[in-house]
């Protein structure tokens, strides 16, 4: 309604279906304006009737005792292998984990802190990381980070930010800076437009196939990297390991890099030469679309529908 109130409403529209739907509304109440009041009124009296809270007969106060006790029982679902919580699908649940940081820290809370930290880990060194480009993915599909579904969350990312850069401030792990300093440039190489704001998202298709600009297949991979493959294929997990689909492999790290470089047998100050370096180099050549058409498939923080744009808008 002009006034603000909703009379209707849905998820995950295309862009043609987006713009059909507004018209077909506008359409309606400029036709209906008595029914489409009825519905609005009838609308927002549900959501008002939704949002009460019936009264609380009983209250508890909140000490550090009750707060200890939750965190307890919050502990059994931690997943202390792979990080996150137990199960699949995965989700980075950055607030949890500033939580639970904040918590650790003040309680000296090994078990919490250790859980923040591997999750951190894991996080950073999965295939919900994008290994190449910076940034995390929305979820992962399993329960050890490995497929991602491929849609790339502007808060997500902006969340995962904060708890990356305590979480250096806290275990001085130079693997933890280096993802704030990776994620920095993908949201602004990715989805900061020339005005300075922020689209909302990167759909998970590409050209229509999920993941296409994100996965890759040996033969690609050996015709980038040439003489530095076999590295890389150790490095990234171009094995068993990283295998997904249909010949294509997600890359993905086993450890951090000090441990690659001992298991390489190769000294620190030259493994910085010789593999990250190197893989550094290929991996800005590994842009797939480096024309941009990435952009293709960006949602828009906020603006209007234009019927004759090419572009998927939402407004949020």
């Amino acid at each position: 309604m002009p006034d603000g109130r909703p009379i209707w409403g849905g998820t995950y529209f295309s862009k043609d279906i987006w713009i059909k739907n507004l018209l077909a509304i506008s359409d309606f109440y400029t036709k209906n304006r008595d029914k489409t009041e009825e519905y609005a009124a009838s609308l927002q009296n549900g959501i008002e009737q939704a949002s009460l809270t019936g009264k609380t007969e009983n209250t508890v106060t909140a000490n550090s005792n009750l707060l200890e006790k939750g965190v307890n029982g919050w502990k059994q679902f931690f997943d202390m292998e792979n990080g996150g919580r137990i199960g699949a699908p995965k989700f980075p649940m950055p607030v949890n984990l500033e939580f639970l940081l904040y918590y650790g820290f003040m309680k000296n809370d090994k078990t919490a802190l250790d859980f923040v930290e591997n999750t951190l880990k894991k996080m950073a060194r999965g295939g919900i990381y994008d290994q190449v480009g910076g940034g995390f993915a929305r979820y992962s599909v399993d329960n050890k980070w490995k497929v991602p579904h491929f849609e790339k969350m502007l808060y997500d990312n902006g969340q995962l930010l904060s708890i990356y850069s305590k979480g250096f401030q806290k275990f001085k792990t130079e693997e933890f800076k280096t993802v704030v300093y990776e994620t920095t440039n993908f949201l602004e190489r990715e989805l900061m437009d020339e005005t300075g704001a922020f689209y909302s998202s990167l759909d998970a298709d590409s050209e229509g196939e999920e993941g296409k600009f994100y996965v890759w297949n040996e033969s690609e991979l050996k015709k980038i990297i040439k003489d530095d493959f076999d590295l890389f294929s150790n490095y990234f997990n171009v094995n068993s390991k990283g295998f997904w689909e249909q010949g294509n492999y997600i890359l993905l790290r086993n450890g951090s890099d000090e441990s690659f470089a001992k298991e390489m047998i190769l000294r620190q100050n030259n493994f910085i030469k010789s593999c990250k370096l190197e893989i550094g180099f290929a991996c800005g050549t590994l842009e797939k679309n480096p024309s941009g058409s990435r952009r293709q498939n960006l949602n828009f923080v906020e603006c209007t529908c234009d019927k004759g744009s090419n572009r998927c808008v939402y407004s949020f």
